[in-house]
């Protein structure tokens, strides 16, 4: 299962995790987001994946493909990047356990 952390240092130094990028574009605008394109790299230090997602997306839709991105590569964290706290957890879908 993923765990969703707030600040990347939450994650640990040595923890492989995705970003979320939570934004607007316009002071009224819709709450948007993408995952930040990373390179995910096996421990013999081959790229298995680069994975992200299209910018400007409405920020759920952005968090569940998030989600289901780190399920699918074996990711451990997902750092929901927040800075002026737009999509704060209790605002979050939530996420569904493997069976």
């Amino acid at each position: 299962m993923v765990q969703v952390v707030e600040r990347w240092e939450e994650a640990g130094s040595d923890t492989r995790y995705l970003t979320l990028k939570v934004y607007r574009k316009e002071p009224d605008g819709p709450v948007l987001g993408y995952v930040l394109p990373v390179n995910l790299i096996d421990e013999n230090g081959k790229t298995v994946a680069f994975v992200g997602t299209q910018k400007d997306r409405p920020v759920a839709e952005a968090y569940e493909k998030a989600i289901a991105l780190a399920e699918e590569h074996g990711v451990s964290h997902l750092w929901v990047h927040d800075m002026d706290k737009l999509f704060p957890p209790d605002q979050r879908p939530p996420i569904a356990k493997a069976a």
